[in-house]
């Protein structure tokens, strides 16, 4: 005998389907997030194989032929240097260092050097050291590092800390380029660990972190499997209560 419903449960009922349809959308978005996340890292680790580019003698680099490919290059650092914002590292809480970098062929391009620890208010900042003299970099090339959501304009703003010291929420290289007073080459060159001129270089490995999103994927399946367990125990008891009457 089929159980006969009331509104209610009905109701309920449909609910619990959209939910369950839900989290099973947000379980297979995290796994696509884990695929996306390992081919990164499958790239990465194959260019850092590959022949090293001096960024000298390309023009304008198709930007997915290099990404992550280990380059070189000659030059020397310019004002200002940048601080990225909300940059945790060990549990502490500092910014990305980033300096404008001018090529023998006059372009510049914008280089990570690092991490710094932040001090324990906000009018406080780290001090940053620059070479003014000819240089050589060596590292890779990536997209501007991920920080924070942009809400509204105000992630954009710029802070003037010093005459060549700006802080900032996210990396927008439009934004940036008047207070460099140039064009910035539409990528991020990543200081290897030993080069020179740098800061903390223990960077993650780019696409690095898959196994969270797994993570996350196995926790929404998981609750999309005991709302069944829930909706299924609710049917037996109607059922149970109707065969009684």
């Amino acid at each position: 005998m089929i159980p006969s419903f009331t509104r209610a449960q009905l109701v309920t009922g449909l609910m619990s389907l959209a939910l369950f349809v839900f989290l099973l959308r947000l379980g297979f978005w995290q796994l696509d997030r884990a695929a996306q996340k390992q081919e990164i890292a499958a790239e990465y680790a194959s260019r850092r194989t590959a022949r090293v580019i001096d960024l000298a003698e390309i023009s304008l680099p198709d930007l997915d032929q290099i990404q992550w490919r280990r380059v070189h290059a000659k030059g020397r650092y310019t004002a200002p240097d940048v601080l990225l914002d909300n940059r945790t590292r060990f549990g502490q809480a500092g910014f990305d260092v980033l300096s404008p970098f001018r090529l023998v062929n006059g372009r510049t391009i914008l280089v990570e050097r690092g991490w710094v620890a932040g001090a324990s208010t906000r009018d406080r900042y780290p001090e940053i050291t620059t070479p003014t003299n000819p240089t050589q970099i060596d590292g890779y090339v990536g997209p501007p590092a991920f920080s924070g959501v942009r809400m509204n304009a105000a992630a954009d703003t710029v802070e003037k800390l010093e005459p060549s010291l700006l802080r900032v929420q996210r990396i927008d290289l439009e934004t940036l380029a008047p207070y460099v007073g140039t064009a910035l080459q539409p990528y991020i060159v990543y200081l290897d660990a030993g080069a020179l001129h740098g800061y903390d270089r223990r960077r993650p490995i780019p696409g690095d972190g898959s196994a969270r999103h797994q993570a996350y994927a196995t926790q929404w399946f998981s609750m999309a499997a005991i709302l069944v367990i829930i909706m299924a125990a609710s049917i037996y008891r109607s059922k149970n209560r109707a065969d009684s009457n």
